[in-house]
């Protein structure tokens, strides 16, 4: 990431996916850690991602696959990945 290294967090901030998931509390994590000027929180669908084709570095998921049920969507959620990965970028 280096030093002007940005990360953007995406989540559907449900609490019956994760205990206490909240943007809120994510958000006050972020400014404890002095990071609020490299981390932009938002909420959205791994399914169909937001974000233009090649728009990241690094794509990381972290408790999420697996709370997709429907096969299809979380296929989906793979070719989103994939889509806004950056040519030659890490997965």
């Amino acid at each position: 990431m280096g030093l002007a290294g940005k990360v953007t967090g995406l989540d559907l901030w449900l609490s019956r996916d994760q205990s206490h998931n909240k943007m809120a509390v994510t958000q006050k994590n972020v400014d404890d850690l002095g990071l609020t000027d490299r981390v932009n929180l938002v909420t959205g669908d791994m399914t169909k991602l937001n974000f233009p084709d090649a728009s990241f570095d690094v794509v990381t998921s972290s408790f999420a696959f697996h709370n997709i049920k429907n096969e299809q969507a979380r296929i989906n959620a793979v070719k989103e990945a994939i889509r806004v990965l950056k040519p030659g970028a890490i997965s």
